[in-house]
């Protein structure tokens, strides 16, 4: 499943609204159906509120959340300093293919974003939720207040890859909406691949890292010390090198980051933050970062502690067993563009999209799903097709079988293969996906 969300929205069709850039802190807390609808699990809609916009229930999720209006009031107690309760908003930030997904899905435990070999994959902010995440109290006094641990929820933002030269639309859409999360949360975790720059020697000063790395370093430069969040490094596919190169890659690291700050008047700010989001203070010959395997978990346990220990006090913003705000309609549209981008050659999924414009659970307990598949030309749209629609069905049966697995129902799907030239440059799609339209 893979779930392009901007923070705490739903994708909208039809009546379902959505604002992008919607700030982490403006959720409006509340108990939420379970209950499958044409428009998904979550139904939300967004209107002005004072200077912000916060999310409203619906008419019947306000009906549904009565009955849970004695469990929200003690949910509201969490606030207070006694607080046994955590929550916060985590941005992964990174290069493309860098395996910030892979991270996302083994931190969450289930597939919640696509993950394809192909750069730019993630096309907007993926939200996943990782509820009860326990946090060892220390001090005598955190002990006496009920029991030994935090519960803690930690929702992690994906983001789409930070990469240079973003001159399209779209391209400028999915980097603008990496660093808005990057801005909104409470704490970033760079993703590094660690493979890579064992690979090359170095962090070369023409790669999107160092790109991203004098951006952060701009960026917690002009924030004031009290509001400098934590920055935890994060070198992933560390299963694939040696101890040694392991080693050298943290050298690497280190020494682009005090390249990257060089320009600015504090040179250390980068170093510091990192030491911050290891739990630690600075010390200027040690690189602090967490060495994980997103694909085989090793390494993940102890990222989700120190992640856990950095979450402000306060009430969880999400049901415990929700592990995403996505509707089940985007769900499936994003089951079908997984299977095209495994299946399409080389420059062909990023020229396509796919929507759900009807999704029903019918009497006998099967859904039956209507997707078109966009393209912008008609070559395009026999590629996709295949040969007496072979490559269709071959896609189909695919995206069917993974439905299926989700839902633990039988899914009937219909896909109509649809040419719409300028479907890049229409808004709905943009507002549909949480991107700004002029990012």
């Amino acid at each position: 499943m893979a779930f392009c969300a901007a923070a705490a929205t739903s994708a909208l069709h039809s009546d379902v609204q959505r604002r992008s850039f919607i700030h982490p802190r403006d959720v409006l807390r509340c108990r939420l159906s379970r209950r499958h609808t044409e428009q998904g699990w979550l139904k939300l809609t967004t209107t002005p509120c004072s200077s912000r916009n916060r999310l409203k229930m619906s008419a019947a999720q306000i009906e549904t959340a009565q009955e849970g209006d004695a469990h929200n009031e003690t949910l509201a107690s969490a606030t207070s300093a006694k607080s046994t309760t955590r929550c916060g908003f985590v941005a992964l930030l990174g290069a493309s293919n860098s395996g910030k997904s892979t991270l996302l899905n083994q931190l969450i435990g289930q597939k919640i974003a696509i993950v394809t070999p192909k750069v730019q994959t993630t096309r907007c902010r993926v939200l996943g939720i990782l509820s009860n995440a326990a946090m060892p109290r220390h001090s005598d006094a955190e002990k006496g207040n009920g029991g030994g641990h935090d519960k803690v929820q930690i929702i992690f933002q994906d983001t789409p890859g930070v990469f240079q030269n973003a001159h399209s639309r779209m391209d400028r859409a999915m980097v603008a909406s990496a660093w808005h999360s990057g801005h909104d949360a409470d704490l970033i975790a760079l993703v590094i691949d660690a493979a890579q720059i064992a690979h090359d020697t170095l962090v070369k000063e023409s790669s999107d890292l160092f790109a991203i790395l004098k951006a952060l370093a701009k960026m917690y430069g002009r924030a004031k010390e009290s509001k400098t969040k934590p920055l935890v490094l994060v070198l992933n596919k560390t299963d694939l090198l040696t101890d040694a190169q392991l080693e050298a890659v943290r050298d690497s690291v280190k020494s682009a980051i005090t390249t990257a700050s060089s320009e600015h008047e504090d040179q250390a700010v980068l170093l510091r933050a990192a030491a911050a989001g290891a739990g630690a203070t600075y010390v200027d010959d040690i690189i602090r970062s967490f060495s994980v395997s997103a694909l085989k978990g090793s390494g993940c346990d102890e990222l989700v502690r120190v992640l856990a220990a950095q979450m402000p006090r306060g009430p969880y913003l999400f049901p415990e067993d929700f592990p995403t705000d996505m509707p089940m309609r985007s769900v499936a549209a994003e089951v079908t563009r997984e299977k095209l981008m495994l299946l399409l050659k080389q420059e062909l999924p990023y020229a396509v999209a796919v929507e759900t414009v009807d999704f029903k659970e019918r009497d006998d307990g099967s859904f039956a799903i209507r997707q078109n598949i966009l393209v912008e030309r008609n070559s395009q749209k026999l590629i996709v097709v295949g040969k007496s629609g072979a490559m269709i069905k071959k896609l189909g049966i695919a995206a069917r079988e993974e439905m299926q697995a989700m839902l633990d129902a039988k899914v009937h799907l219909f896909l109509d293969v649809k040419v719409k030239r300028d479907w890049k440059e229409s808004k709905q799609f943009y507002d549909s996906w949480g991107l700004a339209y002029d990012g």
